[in-house]
């Protein structure tokens, strides 16, 4: 099997006929570029499901989503593994069709066609390309250089970028590039990079969401499309004319702190008391003396 043709079968299956989504896109470039870098892109071959997850950033349940349209489109051939014995097996379907020329009436009349015979435990290894943007064979190039085909980005201050917008501390680490070349060669721009950022903190800071706030989230294959294109959320201005909210104060007694005032009492006010205290007392006798002689 050819890569070149394959792949160019594959684009043209997308541009004229299949709806796929990112991840199952994903997907299927992670196992056609394997397949060719191993040699076996006309054999079967073994791939962990972690494996395939780390390299495609899918979740398990949305890796076997993709694996199962794949299988559906007639893209692949899929043999389930055996879990902790045996990785799961994959088989690229040949897209495209071989057309030979008839052979001449010039050749004599001795010559005798033969098979030709091609070794297929060899894959044809090229480098990596995106498959979603045209490009031209490069084995009739050789001045050609794959990372021209990807936008150049500083990764420091994209990083530095991505810090200073929310307010932690990530590392320019190859886990966090290959999030990004990958991207790139998506064909998404460094303003994409930028836009996805400023949309994904402008939204998340401050909720409960902030804790997502990283590298592997805004970067992953299957959502950062939707961050590009998504609208932050802004808060909305008041309008004029409208009637203000009350703003009430805090009644002093309620505030931290607090305790009640002491008050002085003057002479006349304790004169005052004890006269009151003292006819209180008249009275409880007086009834008292009232009580007893009614018992006798």
């Amino acid at each position: 099997m050819d890569y070149f043709k394959q792949r160019r079968a594959y684009r043209k299956l997308l541009t004229e006929e299949l709806s796929l989504s990112l991840g199952q896109n994903v997907l299927y470039r992670e196992l056609l570029d394997y397949a060719n870098d191993e040699g076996k892109i006309d054999e079967q071959f073994k791939l962990r499901n972690s494996v395939l997850a780390s390299r495609t950033s899918l979740t398990e349940q949305g890796l076997s989503q993709a694996r199962n349209r794949l299988v559906q489109e007639h893209l692949i051939e899929y043999t389930p593994g055996k879990k902790d014995k045996t990785a799961p097996a994959y088989k690229l379907v040949k897209l495209y069709k071989e057309f030979t020329k008839p052979l001449g009436n010039s050749l004599p009349a001795s010559y005798k066609p033969v098979d030709q015979v091609v070794g297929s435990s060899v894959g044809q290894v090229v480098e990596h390309s995106t498959l979603l943007l045209p490009d031209k064979d490069k084995t009739k190039d050789k001045n050609h250089s794959p990372a021209s085909a990807e936008p150049h980005v500083d990764f420091d201050k994209l990083f530095e970028y991505l810090n200073e917008k929310s307010g932690k501390h990530f590392k320019n680490t190859a886990t966090n590039r290959k999030l990004v070349h990958e991207r790139l060669r998506e064909g998404f721009t460094p303003k994409d990079l930028q836009t996805a950022i400023d949309n994904v903190t402008a939204g998340w800071l401050g909720t409960d969401m902030e804790q997502y706030i990283r590298p592997s989230t805004i970067f992953r294959a299957s959502k950062f499309e939707g961050y590009v294109n998504s609208v932050p959320r802004v808060a909305k201005p008041q309008q004029s004319g409208g009637k203000p909210q009350r703003q009430e104060a805090t009644p002093e007694w309620m505030q931290a702190g607090y305790q009640t005032p002491k008050q002085e009492v003057s002479a006349d006010a304790k004169a005052e008391l004890a006269e009151q205290l003292k006819e209180l007392e008249q009275l409880r006798k007086g009834n008292k003396d009232v009580d007893t002689k009614t018992m006798a």
